[in-house]
């Protein structure tokens, strides 16, 4: 079974064995006192047992959780699918922005995904006016960097991944639906035999 794994899913089994074997050589100091744009504590939403859970799958710093297989960590942590995207994105934003990151998640721009969408407009020239130049730099650069081959393909996979997560949710919920429409209608065939009114 394991050399089917890596026989048809080659960078997949490598990138799980890349993981495994940095959880068993990164040391305690580097868990205890990671570097702030490497710290996962810093994101939203982010608790211990969801470090532990991370840490587990060899994921201990906001590089590794920003650039993980997406489909991997679906299959290894039971949670709501557009809630690990959130984190991948959040993720993305915290090693590009750094020391910046938090004054962003004030301004309502908390995630990678977020700032790609709000940079389409003019708009985020005049919200970011007021800011310390040091921010609107990190800011522009950010911008650029939008621009560039790998952040564009990983946005562009998250954004793939995010929108197959909803279609799913979207089936679920009409599969749900479905099943309970039956139901309602034999309750409403059985008071109309009985002389009685559906119930509502």
């Amino acid at each position: 079974m394991l050399f089917f794994f890596i026989g048809y899913f080659p960078q997949r089994a490598m990138d799980v064995m890349e993981n495994r074997a940095n959880a068993i050589l990164s040391t305690d100091a580097n868990r205890k006192n990671p570097r702030p744009d490497e710290d996962l504590s810093r994101l939203q939403g982010m608790d211990i047992s969801v470090i532990n859970r991370l840490e587990d799958l060899g994921i201990q710093k906001a590089q590794s959780l920003a650039f993980v297989d997406l489909y991997f960590l679906e299959q290894n942590f039971n949670t709501n699918p557009r809630r690990l995207a959130d984190l991948v994105s959040q993720a993305l934003l915290l090693i590009y922005t750094g020391e910046h990151f938090e004054q962003l998640v004030t301004m309502g721009i908390r995630d990678m995904v977020t700032l790609q969408e709000i940079s389409k407009f003019p708009i985020l020239a005049e919200a970011i006016s007021d800011l310390p130049k040091p921010v609107q730099d990190k800011i522009n650069i950010v911008q650029s960097l939008l621009q560039s081959s790998k952040l564009r393909d990983r946005l562009q996979s998250l954004n793939e991944f995010i929108a197959m997560a909803e279609e799913r949710e979207k089936e679920e919920l009409v599969e749900g639906m479905t099943r309970q429409l039956p139901k309602v209608g034999g309750e409403a065939e059985t008071a109309k035999d009985s002389g009685g009114s559906p119930a509502c």
